[in-house]
């Protein structure tokens, strides 16, 4: 059976090779190149308007972006009581309600078709 062996190393001894490393990699850290490289938010310029979730009867809070009229980001209101920045998926979805990219017409595998043409199809 082999023998174990453990190092052993005092708390002291940790605490100066824990704040070393620390202190070495701080200094070879230039963040200078993190800003630069950082983009800008998409609703810098936005309008915040707080609403409050339609979808059922809890109340959560939302927090819309809105920019030139067009709803731009929706999230959740970090200060409302009820659901501190929290959505459920429906709420996530608020975006969605405004930008609602669905068929205008129905579709037969994936073939454009009138309502009177597809009603023909289907009896």
């Amino acid at each position: 059976m082999k023998e174990e062996q453990y190092i052993s190393v005092s708390r002291r001894d940790f605490f100066k090779l824990s704040g070393s490393g620390l202190a070495a990699a701080t200094l070879g850290l230039n963040l200078a190149l993190v800003e630069a490289k950082a983009e800008k938010l998409a609703i810098r310029y936005a309008k915040e308007t707080t609403t409050i979730c339609p979808y059922c009867a809890v109340g959560c809070g939302i927090v819309v972006h809105t920019q030139g009229g067009e709803v731009i980001n929706s999230e959740g209101d970090s200060d409302h009581p009820i659901n501190e920045g929290a959505l459920c998926a429906k709420g996530s979805s608020i975006y969605q309600l405004r930008h609602n990219h669905s068929y205008s017409c129905p579709l037969l595998k994936f073939l454009h078709m009138t309502v009177s043409l597809a009603f023909y199809i289907i009896n």
